[in-house]
């Protein structure tokens, strides 16, 4: 393994140790019915309406 390997285990291991830290705040989210970012109605227990929208809260949430 060289230097640049390395370097590119340790940048994966600080991606997934940061999406493991936002996802964990995401227990947070609470149902309300409606997406927790765009404020559309959802069915039961759904907090956001498509990924797209989970990922931009979760990116409010990393840079708040």
């Amino acid at each position: 393994m060289d230097d640049a390997d390395r370097a590119q285990d340790d940048d994966e291991k600080l991606t997934a140790a940061t999406v493991a830290a936002i996802r964990a705040r995401t227990a947070d989210a609470v149902y309300i019915g409606q997406c927790l970012h765009c404020q559309a109605f959802t069915p039961k227990g759904v907090r956001w309406c498509d990924a797209d929208c989970r990922d931009a809260w979760e990116r409010e949430r990393l840079f708040a």
